[in-house]
């Protein structure tokens, strides 16, 4: 059995504390005398990484090493839970980078445990200039309930939020198929109408 203790500052309180990890589960918190500078605090969470550290997850070429090595270095800036973000791409590409990713949770437990869903941003999204930022123009497309059941098989069923446009026509349908698969929905990179925006939130 692996043993750690921890020490460091509340930030809620400032008072000193004392953490016990046994084999990576916290197992004692507790007060303890001591005159550190260094705090202690829950991880860091990030909703959106397109990629860090030279870790790209829209790169060309994207591995199991790539999921891993995003991990690793945002781990080591304290961010323990994030969402590999994939952006506007045609739906082959999609596919690839879900499987990868599916494949690092599978093979390596801190992935697993710091990578609990997949946010795709795009391709659902505003084809207009300014709107659509970085996202490639040429794969901008409508939302389709059956890509998305396509994106779910790939990625074993970790798709858990999605950016989208709402100004296509069937975007009402789509927001509530998704919300009814227990997926989050935003919005982003749109010219949609504050009107058609209620609607959809609605």
């Amino acid at each position: 059995m692996s043993t750690t203790q921890i020490t460091g500052r509340d930030p809620g309180s400032g008072r000193s504390i004392s953490v016990n990890v046994e084999d990576g589960i916290i197992t004692l918190i507790e007060d303890k005398v001591s005159d550190t500078d260094l705090y202690l605090s829950a991880g860091l969470v990030d909703l959106q990484v397109n990629g860090f550290a030279g870790f790209d997850m829209n790169a060309e070429e994207v591995s199991t090493d790539t999921v891993i090595g995003l991990v690793d270095a945002l781990l080591a800036h304290g961010v323990t839970c994030f969402l590999p973000t994939i952006i506007t791409a045609l739906e082959e590409r999609i596919c690839e980078k879900l499987r990868v990713i599916a494949e690092a949770r599978q093979i390596h437990r801190r992935a697993a445990a710091c990578v609990p869903f997949v946010h795709l941003e795009g391709p659902n999204i505003s084809a207009l200039n300014g709107y659509r930022g970085a996202h490639p123009i040429d794969a901008v497309r409508p939302p389709s309930i059956e890509e998305f059941d396509r994106w779910q098989d790939a990625a074993g069923g970790i798709v858990g939020l999605v950016t989208l446009s709402p100004h296509f026509s069937d975007s009402a349908n789509y927001i509530a198929a998704l919300v009814n698969r227990g997926v989050h929905v935003s919005i982003g990179h749109t010219h949609a109408s504050p009107e058609q925006i209620a609607q959809e939130v609605d």
